[in-house]
């Protein structure tokens, strides 16, 4: 290592991708899901739903659990 690999990554840039790799995840699970329902999957299958904290908004996002809502609706 030259001391220039990171040890950690996290915040804004990564969450981002996650989100929008989960929201994929559940749209292509259910193409006709509207934008509204895919926020409403990872939304209310998140970590800290339904009270978001000003920290870390809703939470950790439950890729599977989103899915899982998605095909029911």
């Amino acid at each position: 290592p030259s001391g220039t690999t990171p040890t950690y990554i996290g915040g804004s840039s990564c969450s981002t991708a996650m989100a929008a790799g989960i929201a994929a995840l559940v749209w292509s699970a259910r193409p006709t899901l509207t934008r509204a329902q895919v926020f409403t999957c990872l939304k209310n299958t998140a970590a800290n739903y339904p009270n978001p904290d000003s920290d870390q908004g809703w939470g950790r996002l439950n890729a599977s659990a989103a899915v899982a809502l998605g095909l029911t609706l």
